[in-house]
Order: structure tokens, then sequence, then C-alpha cells
């Protein structure tokens, strides 16, 4: 699969400090993945290329903090993955399962820099969470 990185914005960051709190989740992080089609007019594509936009909210909590992020980022690849995009029918979970493998590592590093710059306002550390991709509860979501 190629697999080209146009851009990787963070679009929303929250930081709060925590006064050594419970947490809800044992430190694991929490997030979804949307796939769209981005609005670019004129962008030079091989034939066989379409452009993606992968949108992720991530959520991550520590006992002297919490922080989420929303991360974007635009995205060309195989045109095979065009059906995908905006499909409403369940049959393409393997391609979408292949697309999210391959982004949202991208997507949370971005997260994984802005949270390990940030719990170092709280501790003597960095704390650069550990994010992996769980697709085994895998389903189609539609928007209403």
């Amino acid at each position: 699969m190629r697999l080209g990185v146009l851009i990787v914005r963070i679009d929303k960051f929250n930081f709060e400090k925590r006064q050594g709190q419970e947490q809800s989740n044992e430190n694991q992080p929490d997030s979804t993945i949307r796939f769209s089609k981005p609005e670019i007019p004129e962008y030079d594509l091989k034939t066989d290329e379409i452009l993606i936009t992968a949108t992720t909210q991530i959520d991550y909590e520590q006992p002297k903090f919490v922080t989420s992020a929303e991360v974007t980022g635009i995205f060309s690849v195989d045109k095979k993955y065009g059906n995908v995009v905006g499909s409403k029918d369940n049959s393409n979970l393997e391609l979408v399962k292949e697309l999210t493998n391959k982004i949202f590592p991208i997507l949370a590093a971005k997260f994984r820099v802005y949270t390990g710059l940030f719990s170092s306002e709280v501790n003597s550390f960095s704390v650069i969470p550990e994010m992996k991709t769980e697709l085994s509860n895998l389903q189609k979501v539609d928007k209403k």
C-alpha cells in the first residue's frame, strides 16, 4: 500500500492538570477514526491515487493529567480505498482495517509528541503514551 502524507495537524488540544485523582481507563488511550474526502481543488495526483482525510479523537489519562486531541491528516492513497470513504457498505471492513492500521499511527504520533511535551509540566519526566490500533470491534458507524 502506497501512502503519502500531505499534512497532519492538531485541530483541538486539551491538557488539564490533576491532583492525583483516580483514573477511569487504566492509562489506555481511547480513540475513534473517521475518513472523508477532502476538498482540495488542485493537487497533482497519480492516476491511481486519491486524497482522503482522516480525523481521530484521542483521550488519555494519568493521575497527574488528562489530555485529549482531535488530530487530522490528509493522505494520498491507492484508488481502491476510495470506495471505503463515505461508503455505507460493511463489506469493505478489511480495507478499512488496512487503511486504519497505516494511518492511525501517523496521527497518534502527533498526539504523543504534544502529550509528552505538556506532561513535563506536571512531572519531572515526559510521559509519552503507548498507542496501538485495536480493530477487533471495528464497525461502520453512519452519521445522522
